[in-house]
C-alpha cells in the first residue's frame, strides 16, 4: 500500500508499505504469503479477530470484540491479575522437555500498540506458535505482562465457543496427543446456541423455549450458553408486538421471564428457593476487587431491565412481571447476604449492587410504584429476609 497506519516501517524494496492480513469482521479472514514463517503468524492474528468478536458461538464484533479491552489493560497494568492455571507436574516437565526457550515479558511487537484488539491478536499468533513455552510461561511466570497477556488470550478462546477450549486442550496439542471428545453434536449443550443475524419471529421462539425447558441438572450448560440466551431475549424485545398474537405475546413473555430468571440461578448455582450458599465467579485483584463479580451483578441488573421491556408484548401480564422480578430480587439479595457474611465488600461492589437492587425495583409494573421505592430505601441484607419466595409484592415483617 502507498499509505501506512502509523504501526508499521516503510519498506524501500516495495516502495510502500506492506500488509499481511486482514479479518472482515464477520466469518472471513485472508492472510497474505511472504515466507513460510510469516504465514502461521498472521493466520493466528487474525483468526484471533474473529475469537475476539465471538462468544458461546454468536460472533458478533459490534458486542463482543471490544468489550473485553478494559479487563485487558488491566491485567497487563498489573491492576488485575490473572492466576497461573492448573498444570499437572507430569505435563509441565513434559513440556520443559520440548520448549524452545521463548519468553515473553512484554508486547510481541512495536504494532501492539497500535489498539487493545491488536495487542491480543499479537499475543495470540505468538502463543499458538510457541505452545510449549508459553503454558510454561503462565505457570512459572505469570507475574509478567506477557503472561498475563497470554492468560487474557486463553480467556478468550475458552469464551468464543459453548465448549470453548480450556488450557488442558492446549497442553494436549503442545504435547501431540488426542484431546478427551466434546460433546455429541446432539447435546442440549450446543444444539441452536447460535440465532441469525436477523431471526425470524419462528427462530426466536425456538431458541427461547429450548433455553426454558433447561432444568437445574443442565445448568452448566446453560452458563456456557448464557450470552446466546441473552441474545434471543434481546431479539425477542426487538419484536414488533403488533406481529404477535395475544396468546404468543403472553407465552413469549412467560417464556423470557421464566428464561431470565434461570440465568440468575444457573450463574449463582442456586439449586433451590432456600440456598444460603452461591457461586462466586473470578477472584479478587491486587486491590480486592473482584471484577467479574461486579460485571455478574450488572448483568443481573440489565436483565432486570430487559424483561421490563419485553413486558410491552403482553401488558396483562402484570403479575408476572412483578413476581419475576421480585424473585430474581429476592435472589440477588441472599446472594449479597451470603458474601457480605463471609467476605468484606468494598465500596465499589456495595454501589453495584445498591445500583442492582434499585434497577429490579425500577422494572416492576407502575402499579408497583410504592413498592419500589421501600425497596430502594432498605439494605440489601433486610431484602434477602423480607421478600417472600413466592415474589409477591410485599415485604414480611
Amino acid at each position: 500500500s502507498r499509505s501506512g497506519d502509523g504501526f508499521r516501517p516503510f519498506d524501500a524494496e516495495l516502495g510502500g508499505y506492506r500488509y499481511y492480513g486482514i479479518w472482515n469482521g464477520d466469518s472471513g479472514i485472508a492472510a497474505a504469503y511472504y515466507t513460510d514463517g510469516q504465514l502461521p503468524l498472521t493466520f493466528h492474528h487474525e483468526i484471533f479477530h474473529h475469537v475476539d468478536g465471538t462468544r458461546a458461538g454468536v460472533n458478533d464484533a459490534s458486542r463482543f470484540f471490544a468489550s473485553d479491552d478494559g479487563e485487558f489493560r488491566e491485567a497487563i497494568a498489573g491492576e488485575r491479575r490473572y492466576v497461573s492455571p492448573l498444570i499437572s507436574d507430569d505435563d509441565l516437565a513434559a513440556l520443559r522437555r520440548v520448549r524452545e526457550g521463548s519468553l515473553l515479558r512484554g508486547a510481541v511487537s512495536d504494532y501492539s500498540a497500535k489498539a487493545a484488539g491488536e495487542d491480543q491478536a499479537e499475543t495470540a499468533r505468538h502463543f499458538m506458535t510457541t505452545l510449549p513455552d508459553s503454558l510454561v510461561q503462565i505457570v512459572e511466570r505469570p507475574d509478567l505482562p506477557g503472561s498475563q497477556r497470554i492468560l487474557h488470550c486463553l480467556s478468550q478462546y475458552n469464551e468464543a465457543t459453548v465448549d470453548g477450549p480450556d488450557v488442558n486442550w492446549f497442553v494436549d496439542i503442545a504435547l501431540g496427543r488426542a484431546s478427551a471428545p466434546k460433546a455429541a453434536a446432539g447435546d442440549i449443550a450446543t444444539v441452536g446456541a447460535v440465532l441469525p443475524a436477523k431471526p425470524s419471529k419462528e427462530q426466536i421462539f425456538a431458541q427461547i423455549d429450548r433455553i426454558a425447558e433447561m432444568h437445574s441438572g443442565q445448568w452448566e450448560a446453560l452458563v456456557k450458553q448464557q450470552d446466546a440466551a441473552r441474545q434471543a431475549l434481546a431479539a425477542a424485545a426487538e419484536i414488533d408486538a403488533a406481529q404477535l398474537s395475544p396468546e404468543e405475546s403472553q407465552r413469549l413473555f412467560e417464556q423470557a421471564a421464566a428464561v431470565t430468571h434461570s440465568l440468575l440461578r444457573a450463574r449463582l448455582k442456586a439449586t433451590d428457593d432456600y440456598d444460603t450458599r452461591y457461586a462466586i465467579w473470578g477472584t479478587e485483584d491486587a486491590s480486592g476487587v473482584n471484577w467479574t463479580l461486579r460485571r455478574d451483578v450488572q448483568t443481573f441488573a440489565a436483565d432486570a431491565r430487559r424483561l421490563k421491556q419485553l413486558a410491552r408484548l403482553s401488558p396483562k401480564e402484570e403479575e408476572t412481571l412483578t413476581r419475576a422480578q421480585l424473585k430474581g430480587l429476592r435472589l440477588v439479595a441472599r446472594y449479597y447476604a451470603f458474601i457480605d457474611r463471609n467476605w468484606s465488600v468494598s465500596d465499589g461492589t456495595q454501589q453495584v449492587f445498591d445500583a442492582a437492587r434499585d434497577a429490579f425495583a425500577e422494572s416492576l409494573p407502575a402499579a408497583q410504584s410504592s413498592l419500589a421505592s421501600q425497596l430502594k430505601s432498605l439494605p440489601l441484607d433486610d431484602l434477602a429476609l423480607r421478600l417472600p419466595i413466592d415474589g409477591a409484592p410485599k415485604l414480611l415483617d
